[in-house]
This record gives C-alpha cells, structure tokens and sequence, in this order.
C-alpha cells in the first residue's frame, strides 16, 4: 500500500466551513518568478511504510498577510498534482501558534 503519489497545494482561502470544497482555487502570486502556479507544490510520494520524509524550500511563497500564504490553505491530492481527477483528500489552514 505504499508508494502513493500525492500532490500538495496552496489555495486561496483557509474557509473549512464545507471542507476542502471552500477553500476556493488554486493561489496565485503575481510576483512569484517564472512560475505559472504558485500555489502548486508539486508531488510527495511515501516510502515502504507509507511514510512521507520531504523538506524543500519555495523562495516565492511568504507568510505576510498581504500577499502570503498565512491564512490560505494546504491541500493534500490523491495523485499527482498535474492529473485533473486528482481528488482532495485533506486540507488544512495554514496559521500562526504561540510557540512553547
């Protein structure tokens, strides 16, 4: 069961009220460098155990809350994030805690 491909995104809106079908389309930043989706991760895809270990870095994505990601949502697709029928199987809003 494992070696699943699932595409990560950021959306425009961290509305959860129905889910992942309010969390509206795909963000965009038009500042972000030579990239046409910016909101569009790419894919992660588990290991053996069904366990994902992945760090990467986005220099175009900021938490400010003007133009940045604060606020917004992550969502997790079943399938690669380029495939049209990829479902959402998970979102969350992306926020800001005290730290301990």
């Amino acid at each position: 069961l494992a070696h699943h491909r699932h595409g990560l995104q950021i959306h425009e809106y961290g509305d959860m009220s129905q889910g992942c079908g309010s969390v509206g389309e795909l963000y965009h930043y038009e500042h972000a460098p030579n990239h046409e989706n910016p909101g569009d991760l790419g894919d992660i895809v588990d290991d053996a155990s069904g366990a994902v270990h992945s760090s990467r870095a986005f220099d175009w994505l900021h938490i400010d809350l003007t133009d940045g990601i604060l606020g917004r949502s992550l969502v997790i697709l079943q399938g690669d994030h380029n495939h049209p029928d990829s479902e959402q199987i998970a979102c969350c809003v992306i926020g800001r805690a005290q730290a301990h």
